[in-house]
């Protein structure tokens, strides 16, 4: 909460870390919608409204493994969500 208001964020959506490994923050003004948003233990995912309030466009943030097979399965894993 000390760290979004030093850097003058209003909203704050975060994934907690597994152990010492991953963790994920999204933080954004008031001004941006987000309509709705999705998680795992490595994504967020926020459908964000744009600011005609008719489009809208999907924010993805991956917290990538530094293991190529693991990696690998991440970015398969983005693709199949892609189709959805």
């Amino acid at each position: 909460k000390n760290s979004r208001k030093k850097i003058r964020y209003d909203k704050l959506f975060f994934v907690n870390p597994n152990g010492k490994a991953g963790g994920l923050a999204l933080m954004w003004k008031n001004e941006l919608k987000i309509e709705k948003i999705l998680f795992t233990h490595i994504t967020i995912e926020a459908k964000i409204l744009a600011s005609n309030q008719n489009d809208a466009w999907w924010c993805v943030c991956l917290y990538a493994s530094t293991d190529d097979q693991v990696r690998r399965a991440q970015w398969e894993f983005l693709n199949h969500r892609r189709q959805i």
